[in-house]
């Protein structure tokens, strides 16, 4: 996904306002979510993949994307049985 730059490089486009970096918004905070993900989260959705259970999806258009999402749940449920 492209990243969402503004116009005015560090002005909000929406208020005008200065923009701001987080605390929590750093590369080496991000590298280290990254780590604790690949850690713990990632040996689950395997596990969930090698079950069958595991769907993938791709949300692009936040809550517009949950009819589909939740069809594609219970498409699944349905078919497990």
């Amino acid at each position: 996904m492209d990243p969402l730059l503004p116009k005015k490089e560090g002005i909000c486009d929406a208020c005008g306002h200065e923009l701001i970096i987080r605390e929590d918004d750093t590369e080496k905070v991000i590298r280290s979510r990254m780590e604790e993900y690949e850690a713990k989260t990632r040996p689950l959705l395997l596990e969930f993949e090698k079950m069958g259970v595991l769907i993938n999806c791709e949300a692009k258009k936040g809550v517009k994307d949950y009819p589909e999402i939740k069809k594609m749940v219970e498409t699944k449920i349905a078919a497990s049985g």
